[in-house]
């Protein structure tokens, strides 16, 4: 892990500087997944945004596990923006969903209450037990 940090480092600061967005759609994301990650057509603002905010958490994870605290607290930071953002763009608080249109959607993954940043987890179920790992960690 150590020895391919930077490599890590740098694909992060990537993402952040050329792909996620910036105003209003700042920490959105635009690169579809939908094509291998799901069966029906996901946008890929909801797919690109969610990779976004993993690599995020994985990283601060990464950070800290090598003793590295500022590069740990920078990425825990975005990724919590990160999950703000995903919830603030695409949660519909009328339908208690997330949809790809956020308030104006109609369709969607159900969820029963606004998540928060700090659960930094988008499942779809009503129980965390219930979530694969990878969503909720």
């Amino acid at each position: 892990m150590a020895r391919y940090y930077p490599q890590m480092q740098a694909f992060l600061n990537y993402i952040r500087t050329r792909k996620a967005g910036t105003g209003a759609d700042a920490h959105i994301v635009d690169a579809a997944l939908g094509d291998w990650i799901a069966a029906e057509t996901t946008s890929g603002r909801v797919t690109g945004t969610w990779g976004y905010h993993q690599v995020a958490d994985r990283m601060a994870k990464m950070a800290a596990l090598l003793g590295r605290r500022a590069d740990a607290a920078e990425y825990r930071s975005l990724a919590d923006d990160i999950a703000t953002a995903f919830t603030d763009a695409f949660y519909n608080e009328t339908l208690g969903l997330y949809t790809s249109q956020g308030r104006q959607g109609s369709e969607g993954r159900h969820r029963p209450h606004r998540p928060s940043p700090s659960t930094r987890a988008w499942c779809p179920t009503t129980s965390a037990r219930e979530c694969p790992a990878a969503w909720s960690s």
